[in-house]
């Protein structure tokens, strides 16, 4: 088995405090496996046991209570990600 760490750059997790200090919201839209995913937002201190974590599929169900009209396909997504404010990284 062969295993990769990424490491953080310096200051990130006391980065991500400032902006969740000054009100922003961060998300993180990935497509690494949930469990990559789950431990690096722990690493950066993006999570922590209260922080809830949604799937696609939660994710899809909450946009589209918001908007009936969102159309999940590659040539809308961009107007989707636009009317609800949403930024992808």
């Amino acid at each position: 088995a062969t295993a990769i760490e990424d490491r953080l750059q310096d200051g990130v997790p006391e980065t991500i405090a400032r902006l969740r200090e000054a009100g922003i919201k961060v998300w993180v839209l990935t497509g690494d496996k949930k469990e990559t995913a789950v431990n690096v937002g722990y690493s950066c201190r993006l999570l922590d046991p209260d922080s809830r974590l949604l799937e696609w599929q939660e994710l899809r169900q909450i946009l589209q209570s918001l908007d009936p009209q969102v159309n999940f396909d590659k040539a809308r997504q961009t107007d989707l990600w636009a009317a609800h404010k949403i930024a992808r990284v």
